[in-house]
């Protein structure tokens, strides 16, 4: 027979998948050991179901011919839910949860097969439960119910504890089904409890060790309630020479004795003939008085030095005289240490009247009605218990130096597995009447928390008038950029008027004028035009050269509403870019040495509109090549000059406002403006040199100047 590829491809992945599936019981206890978690895949006899009333999970516990194993089932509404006898097939895989890193076996898939009849659980001890032979097995096991309380990590469970023959063993009982408070009524009752163990706990309690799961109420059987009457117990002499461990496995034990003190809510101390002191935590709410006769009878257990009952039900036999016994006067020391000071606890102290002082540290809290304050002696610091009655002490105040009497409570550790020597930790000391307590020394008032708060006080304080400079500042930098813009705004304003009424002026003293002169020329050769006609052209003549000195100027005028001369951060580059235009062949040499923050924008506009004025006419009409322009401040005078090397001419009969020539003229009116002077040097042949003098404001202190 021949096998294709994939056929045998098929067969080996088939053969890997089951090899990786756990498809036993056994193997699915076991797996839990093993470091890779595998998915289960198995049929089972379902042989115990423990079901949440919380969460929609089961517990159950599964068996097949290898073994047992314990599951958890999460069921939709759409899904089956076993019942025991249940022959299921189930598949899933192990989880854990960031609360509890033990792996669970998480059913995911689960599908009833078939049914056999439900499998008995058998009776078994609770040695033979703690011992592992019966893990996951359904099983009966019988005890006295010592305690039950509810779980305080997983809602909706309670947790019983059971004991028989020395062994103790913790029961959970799920409350879908199931009264916490019929629960409550099995405490001191013999009971037969069905259910299966379980040594891997999958709630918070890792460490926990073995459990028992039952399902119920149902599931528990009365055998024996116990005495009718609850004092019908042994007495507690019986425990004497016991083993801590032992004493934790006994019924109910009687006392009887005189109430020393009682405490918080439940506690108390009864002094008996037999076993001294004995410390009570009272299962009902109504507390004995102090020196009240008393018969007790509760659950033991122990420290070593004393015992402790819980579950306490009391009842009065008689009330006895006050306690009259002496009053021990000793200190913190003198309980807790030697005269060497090595430590040595005297549990002797346990239920005696002592005086002792310290200083306190915390007062009672009022508000939660918890009645206990902390007192410093020397190093130790140690609790004094007044909530039972709730004494009133005027004046009482951290820092009080405070002598009080009361009674000693020895605070141990009581005995639990692995712990061999408990140890004793500290002591307490319960006062019963404000009268015990002296107040012997108030507090200084300089006190350190007093301290802190003043320098507390003055950061604050600090900090507040940082804070306050802060958004002073804030608010007055924010008040001085409005100003400023304010002040930018009515600046801008100013100097648009002002170059407003520069270029009205400029219009009107030249175009204006100009046009003036061309009008009263033409007006003139029209009426000589039949006689004179050569002084008709001559005044036509004029007209025309007025006509282009008008041009020429509105062409100026246009040009320095574009030129950002006055923008530069120096007069000689204010000076080239005026000039740049009408010197494209021209050999240009500048030296002004004017800082241009002591001249405005007038004047410096000014003197533009001269040296531009003196430039073109040394190349229109002297036909200059080269053209020297230098400037400086001496004193209070401005001085510059424009210099060329052109043809030259005679100043005394260059041509005027009647030949049509208005430049000079023009200049001049520039000049006396600012109450100057202007002068021009020149004869034929030799170029002309033209100077102007300008009077500008002195420097002033700091380096600061008024500009002109």
């Amino acid at each position: 027979m021949k096998f294709s590829f994939p056929c045998l491809l098929i067969a080996v992945f088939s053969t890997a998948y089951a090899a990786e599936t756990i498809s036993s019981a056994r193997a699915l206890a076991e797996q839990i050991h093993e470091s890779e978690r595998r998915p289960f895949d198995l049929r089972a006899r379902v042989d115990c179901i423990v079901a949440n009333g919380v969460w929609p999970y089961h517990f159950l516990s599964v068996a097949d011919e290898s073994g047992a194993a314990f599951v958890s089932y999460t069921h939709s509404a759409d899904a089956p839910i076993p019942d025991c006898g249940d022959i299921v097939h189930i598949q899933g895989a192990f989880e854990t949860s960031a609360d509890n890193p033990t792996p669970v076996a998480c059913v995911k898939e689960l599908e009833i097969i078939g049914h056999q009849p439900p499998v008995k659980p058998i009776d078994v001890s609770l040695r033979d439960v703690n011992r592992g032979l019966y893990d996951w097995k359904p099983v009966r096991i019988r005890g006295l119910i010592r305690d039950a309380v509810l779980s305080e990590t997983i809602p909706g469970w309670a947790i019983l504890s059971i004991c028989d023959d020395g062994d103790i063993m913790r029961i959970h009982v799920p409350l879908a089904h199931t009264n916490y408070a019929d629960l409550n009524r099995l405490v001191g009752m013999i009971v037969e409890v069905e259910g299966f163990p379980n040594p891997r706990n999958g709630s918070a309690r890792i460490f926990a060790g073995c459990d028992f799961h039952c399902p119920g109420l149902s599931a528990m059987r009365i055998v024996d309630e116990g005495p009718k009457d609850v004092f019908d117990a042994p007495s507690a002499r019986t425990l004497l020479h016991k083993s801590p461990a032992q004493i934790a496995t006994f019924g109910r034990v009687r006392i009887e004795g005189a109430v020393v003190c009682t405490w918080g809510k439940n506690r108390g101390l009864v002094r008996t003939k037999d076993i001294g002191c004995v410390q009570v935590e009272f299962a009902e709410s109504n507390l004995p008085r102090q020196h009240d006769r008393i018969e007790v009878t509760g659950f033991p257990q122990s420290d070593l030095f004393h015992i402790l009952l819980s579950r306490v039900h009391w009842r009065r036999l008689e009330t006895t005289a006050p306690d009259n016994s002496k009053v021990i006067a000793t200190n913190a020391e003198g309980i807790l240490f030697d005269a060497n000071g090595s430590p040595s606890a005297k549990p002797q102290y346990h239920g005696r009247r002592i005086r002792i002082a310290g200083r306190v540290r915390s007062l009672p809290d009022k508000a939660l009605h918890q009645g206990i304050m902390l007192l410093e002696d020397g190093d130790s610091v140690f609790s004094v218990d007044f909530s039972a009655d709730q004494p009133t002490v005027p004046n009482l105040r951290i820092g009080c130096l405070v002598s009080l009497t009361g009674t000693c409570v020895i605070n141990a550790e009581y005995w639990r597995p692995g712990l061999l020597v408990p140890q004793i930790k500290n002591f307490s000391v319960v006062v019963s009447d404000a009268k015990d307590i002296d107040i012997l020394e108030y507090p200084p008032w300089w006190t350190k928390q007093r301290l802190l708060l003043l320098v507390a006080a003055l950061l604050a304080g600090s900090v507040a008038i940082l804070v306050w400079n802060v958004l002073l500042r804030k608010a007055s930098l924010r008040k001085g950029r409005e100003l400023m813009r304010e002040q930018l705004g009515h600046v801008k304003a100013e100097l648009k008027t002002e170059e407003r009424t520069r270029l009205a002026v400029e219009l009107h003293d030249s175009l204006a004028q100009n046009l003036t002169g061309v009008s009263l020329e033409i007006d003139t050769a029209a009426k000589i035009a039949d006689e004179d006609p050569a002084a008709m052209k001559k005044h036509l003549g004029s007209a025309a050269r007025c006509l282009k000195s008008c041009r020429d100027e509105l062409r100026n005028c246009l040009w320095d509403l574009r030129n950002r001369a006055l923008e530069t951060q120096t007069m000689e580059e204010a000076i080239r870019q005026t000039l740049a235009p009408h010197v494209a062949n021209i050999k240009v040499t500048i030296r002004f040495h004017v800082p241009r923050e002591r001249i405005s924008d007038s004047t410096a506009h000014a003197i533009l509109r001269i040296i531009r004025e003196l430039t073109l006419n040394a190349i229109r009409h002297g036909q200059s090549t080269q053209i020297r322009i230098a400037g400086r401040v001496d004193g209070g005078q401005l001085l510059f000059s424009v210099q060329d090397n052109g043809c030259g001419f005679d100043p005394d009969e260059a041509p005027g406002f009647a030949a049509g020539h208005y430049g000079l003229m023009g200049i001049q009116e520039r000049v006396d403006e600012y109450e100057g002077e202007f002068k021009i040097h020149s004869s034929p042949g030799k170029g002309t040199k033209a100077t102007v003098s300008l009077s500008v404001p002195q420097e002033v202190e700091y380096g600061q100047s008024r500009k002109l």
